[in-house]
């Protein structure tokens, strides 16, 4: 069960750092 939120947490925090690049990028893009 701990193994499971770990793998969980470790899923958000990636989709988070995608989403950051992404957000970034474009705002790179606009400037």
């Amino acid at each position: 069960m701990l193994e499971n939120a770990i793998r969980q947490n470790l899923l958000i925090e990636n989709s988070l750092e995608n989403s950051n690049k992404i957000v970034y990028s474009l705002m790179n893009l606009t400037y």
